[in-house]
């Protein structure tokens, strides 16, 4: 069964920062020290309307974890973020969608 609560289960710190190349970075830590580092790059979906799909490049002090990716998306006054990650603890170790998050301009 799983129980959803308001609570947070962990805490994360980092930066994003644009590379020379054009790529954007960003790297995070957690409050259980996990360190991740994904780099993408912007893509035009139409008009002002964006897309960031960011792969990881480093995973560090967890295990368990293969690969992540996190999506940031804007449409009009629309923002909305995904994350994925594959484990070694799940089944498949494929891409799974941890969490999803929608903020709306107001």
């Amino acid at each position: 069964m799983l129980l959803l609560t308001r609570e947070a289960s962990h805490w994360e710190s980092g930066f994003i920062r644009v590379l020379e190349n054009g790529t954007i970075e960003i790297s995070n830590s957690q409050d259980s020290g996990r360190v991740e580092v994904l780099q993408g790059k912007i893509e035009l979906i139409e008009n002002s309307d964006f897309k960031i799909e960011f792969n990881s490049i480093v995973l560090e002090n967890d295990p368990r974890l293969v690969q992540t990716k996190r999506i940031f998306e804007i449409s009009g006054n629309k923002f909305v973020y995904k994350k994925f990650m594959a484990t070694h603890t799940t089944p498949t170790p494929n891409l799974m969608q941890h969490l999803q998050a929608e903020l709306v301009r107001v």
